[in-house]
């Protein structure tokens, strides 16, 4: 893990995850870790988290740009055939935390307004949290990757 940068909460996870204490971490590969995401409204949420504390993707090296990239297809893909999902949303903005991360939000023909942006219905998100047995069904999900 290159670069990790004090009070950043990506970066805390990050050492949490090393230590083996991250305990919403579903997968990891050389270049990311991946979390399920704080809530399970769109199921198989997760968030895909560069260990590589950089703000924007294009002020990585190129090669290693390309692996996460392939790692966050990745996510979705997996999450795509184990959820049956209809549509996949991947989202980037960093505006919160500069940290690089992504999240890949599954979307459903049955969702509330699934045509438009994953953050609409914000105020809805609370009422599925994550559990420990979402994050086991993920673990399980990622464990054939």
């Amino acid at each position: 893990m290159n670069n990790l940068k004090e009070g950043c909460p990506h970066c805390e996870r990050l050492l949490k995850s090393r230590s083996g204490e991250l305990s919403n971490q579903v997968w990891e590969t050389p270049q990311v870790v991946v979390i399920a995401g704080d809530h399970q409204y769109f199921a198989g949420y997760c968030v895909v988290i560069s260990k590589t504390h950089v703000r924007e993707m294009h002020h990585m090296d190129q090669a290693l740009a390309a692996k996460i990239f392939c790692d966050v297809m990745t996510v979705g893909r997996t999450i795509e055939v184990a959820f049956k999902s209809h549509k996949m949303n991947y989202v980037s903005l960093g505006n919160v935390d500069e940290h690089l991360h992504w999240h890949v939000m599954p979307r459903y023909t049955d969702d509330p307004d699934h045509k438009d942006h994953p953050w609409k219905n914000t105020g809805l998100f609370s009422q599925k949290p994550t559990t420990n047995g979402h994050v086991d069904n993920l673990r399980k999900v990622f464990s054939k990757v």
